[in-house]
């Protein structure tokens, strides 16, 4: 049984709860997180904002292989909403370990 905060510490992620690991065919290791980190800066007024709105669509993001396995780390980003703004938009968190539409971890 893999312990999951274990986990967390050997892939060297940030803000993260694991919720489960999957093996597949072909050497492809996927593990899902979630984020731990509550809220982000709107991206309209640059405000802290907590209002949560939803998860995004989720991303596969290639992070650095382990145990002999091709390693993809799944998200689903939360989003948030901005009370302060007119509109109210929202914006995607994202997490200092990846970029934006990146493929990739950092």
């Amino acid at each position: 049984m893999i312990d999951p905060e274990q986990f967390r510490h050997a892939i060297g992620l940030s803000d993260i709860a694991i919720e489960r690991v999957v093996f597949e065919e072909g050497n492809v290791l996927k593990i899902y997180v979630t984020s731990t980190k509550k809220g982000c800066h709107c991206h309209c007024c640059g405000a802290w904002i907590e209002d949560f709105f939803a998860l995004g669509e989720e991303i596969s993001l290639r992070h650095l292989p382990m145990f002999g396995h091709q390693v993809f780390i799944v998200l689903r980003p939360e989003r948030y909403g901005c009370p302060r703004c007119e509109d109210r938009p929202t914006t995607t968190q994202t997490l200092d370990w990846y970029t934006p539409r990146s493929r990739l971890t950092k």
